[in-house]
């Protein structure tokens, strides 16, 4: 952040077939609980705050299938994390092929 005052850290984690993106930022607080509900279903005059957020979580469930996706949350620490759940195909394959034999 450039006032050298607030924190930005990225984290990545596998689970099964799934990888686990965190963004962590302890600035302006956001209100996760609307940002997720909007990224559910926003009504039309919320359309237009939330449009890049939903514009993106639409992606990623066309892209890696409908477990994808985008959350927020607040970590205990204050920050806000914006959390991307991605499918990896590679790992999926992986494992029905280790299934087969």
């Amino acid at each position: 952040v450039a006032s050298g005052k607030g924190h930005i850290r990225v984290t990545t984690f596998f689970n099964r077939n799934m990888l686990k993106i965190d963004v962590w930022d302890n600035g302006r607080k956001a209100d996760v609980d609307q940002i997720n509900r909007w990224l559910k279903d926003p009504t039309p005059a919320e359309q237009s705050e939330s449009i890049g957020i939903k514009n993106i979580n639409e992606r990623l469930h066309y892209v890696y299938g409908s477990e994808a996706g985008l959350t927020y949350l607040w970590d205990q620490d204050g920050y806000t994390v914006a959390r991307i759940w991605i499918s990896n195909p590679k790992r999926t394959e992986m494992e029905k092929e280790k299934q087969l034999f």
